[in-house]
Order: structure tokens, then C-alpha cells, then sequence
């Protein structure tokens, strides 16, 4: 009888181990654990002093018990609120799973891109080119800062189609801030750098309906790629 209960007793034992294995998700490697762990340990830092915008742990996108994918940094300047609105539209749109900080270019430096992945950088078009804080940021970024990133420039400007004869014909000459942009990233060092503008209606704005929900979907396109 002896034997017989402990032959039940360890079958149910062997039985509940194994519905454990099917409920419980199954331990991370060691190396997962390691990757997870240092990169939680370098998002303390979140959100940076002189953020424009306030990052929290819930807009950060960590995922709820999910290990993050990638660290993003939005680098923009704004001079009627256009293109803050597309950074924020960019934020939200690259969704979940990921560690998001929105920085004003003025108070960016290298320091807001250590162990970053990505970098997203925005800015007004201004006779075809981006404003001088974008530019200095840039600039002012050491040698090879973005060596290993990957890099995606955007800008918000008037639509040639949508302007008269004279100001088409400038819009087209001068192009627009993201194309010029793109060379000055690649040149710190940063790899394949996507490019998009964003209309805005006269100079001032604002922005036309569903430009915002065309950023979020850019972002998403670019993070896919990244």
C-alpha cells in the first residue's frame, strides 16, 4: 500500500511539473538576462535634463514584461509648435516595446544619444534648410558619434503644389531642410538615414488633417526597418 501511494504521489508530482512548464514562461538565457538588464541599467537616465517633453516610465514604452527592443531619440526644433507636434505624433507612433526620450534640439547633446539605436531628427525647413540649433547639434556631435545608429531626418514645410508661382518655384528650388539633413548624420557617422517631409498650411501651420497619423505610420516604417 506503501508503494502504491508513493507511485500516486509521485505521478502527481510529475504532473503538476508539468503544467508548470506549460504556464510559466520559460527562463531568459543568461545572455538575454545580461542584454535586458544592461539596458535597464542605462534608461535610469530617462528623461534627460533639458528635455522639452517629459518622458515617464509609461510614455518611455517599456512593455509591461517585456524585454526592450530598441532605444529611440527624437531630436527636433520647432518655430510655431508643427513640428513638435509630428516629433510627438513620431513618439507615439512607434509604439510599444521600445524606450522613447523626445529632446528640443537646443538642449540636445551627445550625451542624449549614449547606447541609442536610433535617432530621429526634425526639423522646420528654412529655405531648404534645417534652423540653426538642429544644425549646431549636429555639428557639435565628436566624430563618429553616430557610428553604428541608424538615423532618420524629417522636416515640416509648405507643399509647392499648394503655393502660387513665384513660392512654388522657391519650394522646389530649395528643396526641403530633411534632404540636407541626411548627409550631415551620415557624415557623423550614421548608417542608411530615411528621409520625409510633413506639410504644413501657409507658414505658420497648422497641419493638415491626417499629416500627425502619417507620422505615426513613417515612424513605424522606420523602426520596422531599423
Amino acid at each position: 500500500m506503501a508503494s502504491v501511494t508513493m507511485s500516486a504521489f509521485t505521478s502527481a508530482m510529475d504532473f503538476i511539473s508539468m503544467l508548470q512548464r506549460l504556464i510559466v514562461p520559460t527562463t531568459p538565457t543568461v545572455a538575454q538576462s545580461k542584454k535586458c538588464q544592461s539596458i535597464l541599467a542605462k534608461d535610469r537616465s530617462f528623461p534627460f535634463a533639458g528635455s522639452s517633453v517629459e518622458v515617464s516610465e509609461s510614455q518611455a514604452y517599456h512593455g509591461s514584461g517585456e524585454m526592450i527592443a530598441m532605444k529611440i531619440v527624437i531630436v527636433y526644433d520647432s518655430d510655431f509648435g508643427n513640428t513638435e507636434k509630428i516629433s510627438l505624433a513620431i513618439r507615439d507612433g512607434i509604439g510599444p516595446g521600445h524606450v522613447v526620450n523626445v529632446v528640443r534640439a537646443a538642449a540636445a547633446g551627445n550625451q542624449d544619444l549614449h547606447g541609442a539605436d536610433l535617432m530621429f531628427v526634425g526639423s522646420p525647413t528654412h529655405g531648404g534648410r534645417c534652423t540653426e540649433p538642429v544644425r549646431q547639434f549636429i555639428d557639435n556631435l565628436p566624430a563618429n558619434a553616430l557610428k553604428g545608429m541608424r538615423a532618420a531626418a524629417f522636416d515640416t514645410g509648405m507643399r509647392a503644389e499648394d503655393q502660387g508661382f513665384v513660392v512654388k518655384r522657391a519650394v522646389k528650388f530649395f528643396g526641403y531642410a530633411s534632404t540636407r539633413m541626411a548627409p550631415l548624420l551620415q557624415a557623423k557617422g550614421a548608417g542608411e538615414t530615411q528621409t520625409e517631409t510633413f506639410a504644413v498650411i501657409g507658414r505658420e501651420g497648422p497641419l493638415p488633417d491626417g499629416e500627425t497619423a502619417r507620422a505615426g505610420t513613417w515612424a513605424r516604417s522606420v523602426v520596422e526597418r531599423s
